[in-house]
């Protein structure tokens, strides 16, 4: 009897020492230090000017609004769809989770559930009869459900990405709902949503952009200029025009067919005089 209850505790100290639960603390938690979090972290952790530390493979934040309303979306994929609820809940990632992925920046509004991914028609079919070496066996027909690799069902978040920055030394940025993201591009839409930048000053240096203002200024002062030259040149014409007549009149028998001559002369100063009263 007395070996069997001394079995009984040592058994217990194993499990104890090996098992534990979650700890759930009604109170405030006061940390007086750094932390560390996450699968990576080891003991000794070096901290330097970071006081707290997210450290494995795919870093993870995630803001479960449990109160939140949904709306209900539909999110294409590669050879596939998912139909799901997305609520005001968001999470922020740090580089893509697949292997060789790459490396983004992501602050996403995230789905309540994982929700099965649809074939549209492309989504590969695998052949798992070996476990170790799938092959894929054609496609899944539209409709029907998605898998994975390991010939399980493929399930997913609906998700949207707001902003999305790419590390790379061509980088782009993406802002806005879906935003498409662009090596070397500030976007703020896509082909089907496209958006205004508002609330822009003025250009200054040369790389700037431009605002409407300042294109409406410019077209303005061009057809000014143009104006003035158009005005220059009929001052030189109506000059040219005077001159012109009184050589016709003031010529040595001019008779009848000098006067006809400056007639027509000033008939065409005139018009020219009315064509210019016109485009004032």
């Amino acid at each position: 009897m007395a070996l069997t209850r001394l079995l009984a505790a040592a058994v217990g100290l194993v499990l104890g020492a090996t098992v534990s639960a979650d700890v759930i603390k009604t109170d405030n938690l006061v940390v007086q230090g750094n932390q560390c979090l996450g699968t990576d972290c080891v003991s000794g952790e070096t901290f330097t000017d970071h006081s707290f530390v997210l450290k494995e493979n795919n870093d993870r934040i995630r803001w479960l609004d449990t109160s939140a309303t949904t709306e209900a979306v539909r999110r294409n994929l590669e050879g596939g769809y998912l139909d799901s609820e997305l609520g005001n809940s968001w999470r922020v990632e740090a580089n893509e989770s697949s292997n060789g992925g790459d490396n983004r920046f992501y602050i996403q509004l995230y789905g309540t559930d994982k929700a099965a991914v649809i074939s549209d028609g492309t989504a590969p079919d695998y052949d798992c009869s070996d476990p170790f070496n799938p092959v894929v066996n054609g496609t899944i027909p539209a409709g029907q459900p998605a898998e994975t690799m390991n010939c399980q069902p493929l399930v997913d978040y609906a998700r949207l990405t707001s902003v999305e920055l790419s590390s790379s030394a061509n980088g782009g940025v993406a802002i806005g709902g879906d935003s498409e993201l662009t090596n070397g591009e500030v976007s703020v839409g896509n082909d089907s949503a496209l958006r205004r930048l508002t609330q822009v000053a003025s250009a200054i240096a040369q790389t700037d952009v431009v605002i409407k203002s300042q294109m409406e200024a410019s077209l303005i002062s061009e057809q000014l200029a143009s104006a003035d030259d158009i005005e220059a040149m009929l001052d030189d014409i109506e000059s040219q025009i005077i001159a012109l007549e009184l050589q016709v009149f003031g010529a040595p028998n001019g008779g009848n067919g000098g006067g006809g001559a400056g007639h027509w002369l000033l008939f065409g100063l005139l018009s020219l005089l009315w064509l210019r009263s016109r485009r004032r």
